[in-house]
């Protein structure tokens, strides 16, 4: 059965070894000197890759001293920390470590175990490259397209890289590569293809303004929006709407999420309502109101979803033109589902 190397298992200690046998070195491990070795002790390596490096422990079982097997794969020792990616409108990315000690702590998962890396130099990415610091797949983005960042790295942690996707939960790795973050960060490529203007914050929250739809005039039909070239698929983010009416009646603007690709029904199966509605009403002078705008958070469906939140309204539209009666929608911040709790 071969080990593979795990951030963190609890605070238990060995100071007291003995046995039979020749003590050996394992890959980078270190044997700190409160360890007391009684005899000649057999520290065996694992059948393939290291015991040692950054985030390995070891333990004692019924077979003698060996490297800790790992848990279920799936990333669950908490969100990345002092994760800050540059702002940029140009083809290439920064993730800038700014935690404690100026250092950031990733989360990355293989095949078949995770361990935490940590970054203290900053790490960059361009839209016109590929592989490692690069697009995953060809040799430059496509255009108008959203684009995630994950922290990659070789066996055990080693020569983190970032590395752009379209794939929002699993990018093509380069060769020799076989451990990747969640996606950290997302933005969307312009037709020029370069990043959208944004800000990122250390709390994972991007702000932009990503145009979803414009326009959007419809008679008493639900109405699907996809976003997800422009919000990141499994995250959350907020959505500034630009509602126009200039009619002489009344008028309610719903917008429903999407969690489970069901039409108005939420994660649960039940109805869930609205998430938000603008109230459009006729005034003193006969006219409706020209402009009503408001923001709100929904959550992004995941990327099996072909559909990011419907719209509706309430009665037909006898729309004197597009551009005063119907809806907008812009993305103004985001965050990718690596920051995200189950509250959020």
């Amino acid at each position: 059965m071969s080990y593979q190397p795990f951030k963190s298992v609890g605070g238990r200690s060995f100071t007291n070894l003995s046995g039979s046998g020749t003590l050996q070195a394992v890959g980078a491990a270190t044997l700190g000197a409160a360890l007391n070795v009684t005899g000649a002790l057999v520290l065996d390596g694992p059948a393939t890759g290291s015991a040692g490096g950054p985030g390995s422990y070891l333990a004692l079982n019924s077979s003698g001293l060996v490297v800790l097997d790992t848990p279920p794969s799936t990333i669950s020792n908490g969100s990345p920390t002092g994760c800050l990616f540059s702002s940029s409108i140009d083809t290439t990315v920064d993730l800038i470590p700014t935690g404690s000690g100026a250092a950031a702590i990733i989360p990355i998962i293989s095949a078949s175990s995770l361990l935490n890396v940590t970054l203290t130099s900053k790490l960059t990415a361009s839209l016109t490259s590929s592989g490692a610091g690069g697009v995953d797949v060809g040799a430059a983005a496509t255009a108008s397209k959203g684009y995630y960042t994950y922290v990659i790295t070789q066996a055990d942690g080693a020569n983190p890289k970032l590395l752009l996707s379209q794939d929002s939960r699993n990018p093509t790795l380069p060769a020799t590569y076989t451990y990747k973050s969640q996606a950290l960060f997302f933005n969307h490529v312009s037709s020029d293809v370069t990043w959208h203007n944004y800000t990122n914050r250390l709390d994972g929250w991007t702000y932009g303004r990503n145009q979803i739809a414009i326009n959007q005039v419809v008679h008493e039909a639900i109405t699907a929006i996809d976003a997800r070239t422009m919000v990141p698929d499994g995250g959350r983010f907020v959505m500034y709407v630009n509602g126009k009416w200039d009619q002489n009646n009344n008028r309610t603007l719903s917008i429903s999420k999407n969690i489970n690709q069901t039409v108005g029904h939420d994660i649960t199966g039940e109805s869930d309502e609205h998430e938000s509605i603008g109230h459009f009403r006729k005034n003193a002078g006969g006219n409706g109101d020209l402009l009503k705008d408001w923001t709100f958070g929904l959550p992004a469906p995941p990327s099996s979803s072909s559909d990011t939140f419907w719209y509706k309204w309430n009665a037909s539209m006898a729309a004197s033109s597009s551009a005063t009666c119907g809806a907008d929608f812009y993305a103004i911040a985001w965050k990718t589902e690596a920051f995200c709790n189950p509250q959020d």
